[in-house]
C-alpha cells in the first residue's frame, strides 16, 4: 500500500545558524566552539521530522536572495524533495547563541521578515494547489505580522 505524501509549505522561511559559545561576557571576544547553519521555518522544521520518520514528504518554502539560493542548497543537503517559490524578497536569517552544555539559548537574534512584497505572494497559492493535488494532505505554518493558528488540511481526491 502506497504512503499518501505530505506537502508542508514553508511562508516564512529562514537560514538558522546557531553559534555554541563557552561563556559569554559583556565586552570581551568570545570564540565559538561550534557552529551549525540549517534550513528554518515552521513547515520546514515538520518536512525534516516527518522524513525522520518515514513520511513521504515534499516542501515546498518562498526563498529569495542569496541566502534563498543557500537554503535551498540546505534543504537539498537534507534529502527532501524540494520546490522553491522564488520570491524578490531575501530569505531571512536567525543567529541564535547557546552556551556548551546549557540551555536555553543565551540569546536568539531574528530578522523581521520583509512583507513589502507581500503581492507577490499571491501567485504562489497557484503552485501550492497544483502540489498539494498531488498528495492527500497539505501542512502550512507560518507567522504572519498577525499571528493566525497552523492549517491541516485535507485534500479531497478530485
Amino acid at each position: 500500500m502506497q504512503q499518501t505524501m505530505i506537502l508542508t509549505v514553508t511562508l516564512n522561511p529562514c537560514i538558522d545558524t546557531t553559534y555554541t559559545v563557552k561563556r559569554l561576557r559583556a565586552r570581551q571576544l568570545v570564540r565559538t566552539s561550534r557552529v551549525e547553519t540549517t534550513t528554518g521555518g515552521k513547515g520546514m522544521n515538520t518536512a525534516r521530522v516527518l522524513k525522520t520518520l518515514g513520511a513521504p514528504v515534499k516542501a515546498l518554502a518562498l526563498v529569495g536572495g542569496e541566502t534563498g539560493t543557500l537554503y535551498e542548497r540546505l534543504v537539498k543537503e537534507h534529502g527532501i524533495p524540494f520546490v522553491a517559490a522564488r520570491i524578490n524578497v531575501p530569505t531571512r536569517t536567525q543567529i541564535s547563541i547557546v552556551r556548551e552544555g546549557q540551555q536555553p539559548w543565551v540569546g536568539v537574534l531574528e530578522e523581521l521578515a520583509d512583507t513589502s512584497n507581500a503581492d507577490e505572494f499571491d501567485s504562489v497559492w497557484d503552485v501550492i494547489y497544483d502540489l498539494a493535488d498531488s498528495g492527500q494532505w497539505l501542512w502550512i505554518d507560518t507567522q504572519p505580522a498577525e499571528p493566525k493558528p497552523s492549517i491541516w488540511l485535507q485534500r479531497k481526491r478530485r
